[in-house]
């Protein structure tokens, strides 16, 4: 490690090389796109005593490109430390790290410091490759409420399973110990360890590609992990008068929970509808509203109630009786009606009208218009009847009048009217 400084195309290219007459395996500078990669490379360098600075894969063609990664495009981004963003001169990435004590207290603090130099500097350089990983992790694992850290299950690592963000783990654990041949006694519970080995047997048995990862537990079976819940009677005395839970959907999984699931409602990463009852209408005269479990800001273990998809929080008091809009039951100059129409609001409630009173129209309300001599609605009728629904709209959409176009034609003892597609005789 660090034996060799090359400036960095040679460094990249002597990567590049090094297993070509071995193996197929790409092999790259060091790509460290995010926090964890960059510790886990941090750990490494110092295990070996390692602290000179060292090209990783990352350039730019010239001061006004950003930064990729060569190896696949991607953007090098380094959101994970404090650097100048490309503002020195030079056009190739530098890594290294320093120790600091932290003051006032005996612990030490790592600093990661990346450096953009001249891509013609001597610089030491590491190679990687990608490796068979261990996977399918033994002893319970769930993949929806388990994380491993770090992430990747990578040969000669050892792993930790933590519940996931939103999860709590479960009290009750199990203390009897499993035997197998993928258990390791050394390793304490939640934890894996990932080794492998080469067959050497096989043609260029120091190929990576042919390297065989095995995956080791502890034995024992991992406490299980149960969604983080938020306070039902806090949702439940909110729900407005006239309105009622109807379902919920977990964001994360896309599980879906109807009304004999309604103890399933409050979990963290469901968003729960609420919904106003056939006839009644929130303020804003939409029929259902959205509020999801999320975690509290700064915690993975306490939920709080959040507006979703536009849902401002808190909710309505209650759902309004449905009303229809006026300015919608309007005849427009081309809609070729008669100016007046008849308003009828229950069986007694008749009104001859030319103008509407300004205000919503109760539910129910039937509004009768006339066609113009000549015209027709579009059931072929003289005549047009909307009627305010429950769901605050007008049934059908009032739309005008058509002309009727009708033809005569005479033939020997047969009469035939052709009336709108329709041939009478």
């Amino acid at each position: 490690m660090g034996a060799q400084k090359l400036p960095f195309s040679n460094a990249s290219q002597a990567c590049k090389t090094y297993l070509q007459n071995i193996s197929k395996v790409s092999i790259n500078l060091v790509k460290l796109s995010n926090e964890n990669e960059a510790d886990a490379f941090v750990k490494l360098l110092s295990e070996n005593a390692f602290k000179e600075t060292i090209w990783i894969g990352a350039n730019r063609s010239d001061a006004k490109q950003p930064f990729i990664w060569y190896m696949d495009g991607s953007t090098a981004l380094f959101d994970y430390t404090d650097w100048s963003q490309g503002t020195q001169p030079g056009d190739c990435i530098g890594f290294s790290y320093t120790t600091q004590p932290i003051s006032g207290t005996d612990k030490w603090t790592i600093v990661k410091t990346i450096d953009n130099k001249p891509c013609d500097m001597m610089r030491s350089f590491i190679c990687e490759h990608k490796v068979p990983l261990c996977t399918n992790p033994p002893g319970g694992f769930n993949q929806t409420t388990m994380i491993i850290k770090p992430s990747i299950m990578a040969p000669r690592s050892i792993v930790q399973v933590q519940c996931a963000p939103g999860t709590l783990k479960d009290p009750i654990t199990s203390n009897n110990r499993l035997s197998g041949f993928d258990v390791d006694l050394s390793l304490s519970e939640n934890s894996y360890k990932c080794t492998g080995k080469r067959f050497n047997n096989n043609p260029n048995p120091e190929d990576p590609l042919k390297f065989q990862p095995q995956l080791f537990y502890s034995g024992y079976l991992l406490p299980t992990c149960s969604s983080v819940r938020c306070n039902e009677t806090e949702l439940d005395i909110t729900i407005p008068k006239n309105a009622k839970l109807v379902t919920a959907r977990n964001r994360i999984t896309e599980q879906v929970f109807g009304l004999h699931q309604v103890n399933q409602f409050y979990s963290y990463g469901n968003v729960i509808s609420i919904r106003c009852n056939p006839g009644y209408l929130f303020n804003d005269r939409t029929t259902e509203k959205q509020v999801s479990c999320e975690l509290a800001p700064g915690s993975n273990t306490i939920g709080e109630y959040r507006g979703y998809s536009g849902t401002v929080l808190p909710l309505p008091t209650e759902c309004q009786e449905a009303t229809c809009l006026y300015e919608q039951a309007v005849i427009q100059p081309d809609y070729n009606m008669e100016p007046y129409f008849i308003v009828m609001k229950s069986n007694i409630d008749v009104m001859n009208l030319t103008k509407h009173s300004g205000v919503p129209y109760p539910r129910g309300t039937v509004i009768r218009y006339f066609c113009k001599d000549g015209y027709e609605s579009i059931h072929q009728n003289s005549e047009l009847n909307i009627t305010c629904g429950n769901y605050g709209q007008w049934t059908p959409q009032l739309i005008g009048c058509i002309g009727n176009q009708t033809i005569f034609g005479c033939f020997p003892f047969t009469i035939f009217l052709c009336r709108s597609n329709r041939l009478l005789h």
